[in-house]
């Protein structure tokens, strides 16, 4: 069972827009400085449906060389020869767990859903999970789903929607070979109480030391400083979400120290003289000061 904090890791670009796989590395160790342990790679964060596989592979080498990183490779794409593809090369890197949202573009039916699945489980005798991402895919997973993603071998669900009914499928109503983790550490205060025991978290990407800081309290128990991290934690989320989140997670890392570093087009960077960007650098500062976390640039 994979637990703790996941970062859907962010992908840097150079001013060319090539992968700049120097600084992608150079992020991932300081995550794991910070105490990540899990990546999640070419996600939305990750600017994944941007990338080729050529593109995606290189990263995977990149991330798999670090000792003590255990990486989930998003694999999906928009049809199923693209996501084999991928798959089979990606075990060739020594990646061997998987994530796929249901291909988009075209809306499909349950059962195509399955049948692409299917074909994903049959290829890997790695863990497949489904990538619920209903605002990318316009398909929703729905708990009555569970019980045949279970038969196509598929090994858990990466839940960006937070559906409480998913939650109360997985972990009580019925007795399946099966994980559920959280697509957001929004709510994680309530969902770590049911049993959700992983948590992809996009906000890591920049705040690593409030997230992971946040997870350990949990786990130890320390419950009223839990809700003080999470209470700062919903705080940034809340003035930073009008932003798309790549744009945002790459202006905060060069508040942090990252320089040289860009989305690709056609997104753009946010002006650092912009007075949006200079209030939330001074917000998280403050945050940080009054949680005794060392922010770092």
């Amino acid at each position: 069972m994979i637990k703790g904090v996941i970062v859907p890791n962010i992908t840097f670009f150079d001013v060319d827009g090539n992968v700049d796989l120097v600084n992608c590395k150079k992020h991932m160790e300081w995550l794991q400085d910070k105490g990540i342990s899990i990546l999640f790679l070419t996600g939305s964060y990750g600017s994944g449906p941007l990338m080729s596989n050529s593109e995606k592979l290189d990263l995977y080498k990149v991330a798999y060389s670090i000792p003590d990183i255990d990486c989930i490779a998003n694999i999906g794409g928009i049809e199923t020869h693209q996501s084999l593809e991928l798959l089979k090369e990606t075990e060739k890197v020594g990646i061997y767990k998987f994530a796929s949202c249901v291909p988009y573009y075209y809306k499909y039916t349950h059962r195509e859903v399955l049948d692409y699945f299917e074909c994903i489980c049959g290829e890997t005798k790695g863990d497949v999970f489904i990538y619920n991402n209903i605002n990318t895919t316009r398909y929703r997973v729905v708990p009555d789903m569970i019980g045949d993603l279970v038969n196509c071998g598929v090994k858990g669900i990466k839940d960006s929607s937070l559906d409480i009914n998913l939650v109360n499928c997985v972990l009580y109503e019925e007795k399946f070979d099966f994980q559920y983790i959280a697509g957001s550490s929004a709510g994680c205060l309530g969902l770590y109480k049911m049993g959700v025991q992983a948590f992809v978290a996009g906000m890591a990407n920049y705040v690593p030391e409030l997230v992971v800081g946040l997870y350990e309290k949990m786990v130890n128990g320390n419950i009223n400083k839990a809700r003080e991290f999470y209470k700062y934690m919903m705080q940034i989320n809340r003035k930073v979400k009008y932003i798309d989140s790549t744009v945002l997670c790459n202006a905060i890392l060069r508040m942090r120290g990252f320089k040289e570093i860009f989305v690709r087009s056609p997104m753009r960077e946010l002006d650092e003289n912009s007075e949006f960007y200079q209030h939330i650098k001074k917000d998280l500062v403050d945050i940080y000061g009054k949680l005794d976390l060392l922010w770092t640039e």
